[in-house]
């Protein structure tokens, strides 16, 4: 379901999330940022509105969607707020839906060695990194950041197999262990 290509309900889902943005960028908008690029990706609606008393969402559009494309780019690759910018070029729309002005942002899912990708929370004072749960983000569990580290690669497979073959098949001599035989002396060769 996506929100840019006209295929969605107002409903928040697994891939899909909605914020007020009235007043400028929400704050928990890097929490949902966080939890998009560390599970599956998914695109973050500014321009709804929620009512608090039923929980229906309807479209109220934004007054500036320009200058909130802008803050959103400054603050995604501000270190002090996000740790790691995994964001693409064409990810941040300005469009207008039923006649209001909307800002889409799609959060790709971050790549194996990029994870966890965290946000600064005021709250903590510390970086966090969040997850995805239904339509929710939570915190990320130490067994989360467990996973997490135990998908990211150790080494590239190119030279973790030469570093194993450099070690394991090389004569003794290259490996520091001095022989006195003499096929191995300079001396017998020539």
């Amino acid at each position: 379901m996506s929100f840019l290509d006209g295929n969605y309900r107002l409903q928040e889902s697994q891939r899909l999330e909605f914020k007020e943005a009235q007043a400028g960028l929400p704050d928990d908008i890097w929490e949902t940022y966080s939890a998009f690029a560390n599970t599956e990706g998914g695109e973050i609606v500014l321009g709804a509105h929620q009512d608090k008393e039923t929980g229906v969402l309807s479209l109220a559009g934004v007054p500036d969607a320009e200058s909130l494309v802008d803050a959103f780019w400054n603050d995604v690759r501000n270190p002090n707020k996000v740790e790691r910018d995994i964001m693409l070029a064409d990810g941040v729309s300005a469009i207008t839906r039923d006649g209001l002005s909307i800002v889409v942002i799609t959060v790709p899912h971050a790549e194996r060695g990029d994870k966890p990708v965290r946000v600064y929370d005021k709250r903590k004072k510390q970086m966090v990194a969040w997850v995805r749960r239904g339509s929710g983000d939570k915190r990320a569990s130490e067994n989360d950041l467990s996973l997490m580290a135990y998908d990211r690669p150790l080494l590239p497979t190119a030279s973790r197999s030469s570093t194993m073959v450099s070690t394991r098949f090389a004569p003794k001599h290259s490996r520091g262990i001095a022989r006195s035989s003499p096929r191995s002396s300079p001396r017998a060769l020539g």
